[in-house]
């Protein structure tokens, strides 16, 4: 796998460390160490440029306090030029560690979060008779330094953003060579990238039976494989425009069923399996339409 470089420049300029100020500020306004920062803006900036190449630049000073909701848990706040220096990192590699998740992983994501994680669940509760709830016994705490670092220097070789990025992971344990601190930025992302392969695993595992991929331009005759090919197409488009992946429209092996006596119709559709309600009156339609707009019926 590729491994991504040349991103500590992005990291030290200072309109990205102006950003990071922003960001680091919201809801952060009336604290007294952010008003110190900002009315030394300028040489709080240069001081966070300098401490960001010299590897210097004070990090792991802790505000911990207790909650009890929903479940008792210890929150360690940085300070806020630590804070301002997470999001001047994340700025630059948030972008590369969302693009390695698997889309159902909804913590800390742009255009994510609970709402989109309770819609998700939802549909799979309507799709299926049975779940498994379960949980990390202290995720957070349990992380092992040595591997999340290891896993972090197969994805990256920017040997500047590598070091901070063990830097801060250093820079807190809850046992020997364990835990990262909750309330920090880069902690959500860490956690979200460690976890990645058993999401990936559980995505594959969990989901009977398990096919290797099919070539439908070798199963399927010459004609059915154009109106798969063309279906395929409009597929592309819906998923594109609802911002959803393909096969939350339709699967390959779905298209194939519909595709089998002809252009796909709705009734067609209808008698798909696991092509459900849900699905049916938000794409069948679209589905259906033809290269002319119309729908995939002949006109009467």
């Amino acid at each position: 796998m590729k491994r991504i470089g040349y991103l500590f420049d992005k990291v030290i300029d200072p309109e990205n460390l102006r950003l990071a100020f922003l960001k680091a500020s919201r809801g952060k306004c009336q604290r007294a160490d952010q008003r110190r920062f900002r009315d030394n803006l300028g040489t709080e900036i240069c001081r966070l440029r300098d401490g960001l190449i010299s590897g210097k630049y004070p990090i792991g000073d802790f505000k911990r306090f207790t909650i009890f909701d929903p479940k008792e848990r210890e929150i360690c706040a940085a300070s806020f030029g630590e804070r301002v220096l997470q999001h001047a990192l994340m700025n630059v590699c948030e972008p590369y560690f969302d693009k390695w998740l698997v889309y159902d992983s909804y913590a800390c994501r742009v255009g994510k979060g609970q709402v989109a994680a309770v819609k998700r669940a939802r549909e799979y509760a309507h799709r299926h008779k049975w779940f498994m709830k379960c949980d990390f016994r202290k995720c957070f705490d349990s992380i092992p330094h040595d591997r999340l670092k290891a896993a972090l220097a197969r994805r990256f070789k920017d040997s500047f953003v590598l070091g901070w990025f063990c830097r801060i992971i250093d820079s807190y344990e809850k046992s020997a060579g364990r835990g990262l601190p909750i309330g920090s930025l880069t902690s959500q992302h860490f956690a979200n990238f460690y976890l990645d392969p058993l999401d990936r695993f559980v995505a594959v595992a969990g989901r009977p039976p398990y096919q290797k991929r099919i070539d439908y331009r070798e199963v399927l005759d010459e004609a059915t494989f154009a109106r798969f090919a063309k279906l395929r197409e409009r597929r592309k488009a819906i998923a594109q425009e609802d911002g959803v992946p393909p096969y939350m429209v339709m699967t390959d092996a779905q298209m194939a069923e519909a595709v089998k006596d002809g252009e796909p119709k709705p009734e067609t559709l209808k008698k798909i399996e696991g092509f459900g309600e849900a699905r049916f009156a938000k794409y069948a339609e679209r589905l259906c339409q033809n290269e002319q707009g119309g729908s995939g019926n002949a006109p009467e």
